[in-house]
């Protein structure tokens, strides 16, 4: 899962399998570990039913933003390439995470979806 934090908003882009993840288990998780080794900066994505609006809360050094549980599935089945929530502090993205046009040197291409526009740049 990739993660993009700017000013009062926040984006994560997850792989098919991760999405598949979240349908299935209810979450995904990640961490960035920093040389010191005693400080981790955590963040996930988890459902839950019946919840009306996407919200992040900050807790014990973990990112975690809460989304409907119907919505994501829903979202995951379909073509649709991101769910967002403006209304919210900070507001919420969440996406797909496409292979790049452009491959990138560092980039594991294999579990990310098909670019819809790979077609055209051939």
């Amino acid at each position: 899962m990739k993660l993009r934090v700017r000013g009062d908003s926040i984006r994560m882009r997850l792989t098919r399998t991760e999405v598949e993840r979240l349908t299935t288990a209810g979450e995904v998780h990640d961490a960035v570990h920093f040389d010191s080794g005693s400080a981790v900066m955590a963040y996930a994505i988890q459902t839950c039913a019946n919840v009306a609006v996407a919200w992040a809360e900050f807790t014990d050094g973990t990112l975690r933003v809460i989304a409907d549980r119907e919505t994501i599935r829903l979202w995951a089945s379909s073509d649709e390439v991101a769910l967002q929530w403006n209304g919210t502090l900070p507001a919420i993205l969440i996406e797909k995470d496409f292979a790049c046009l452009q491959p990138r040197v560092d980039e594991d291409r294999a579990d990310l979806f098909p670019n819809p526009h790979a077609d055209r740049c051939s």
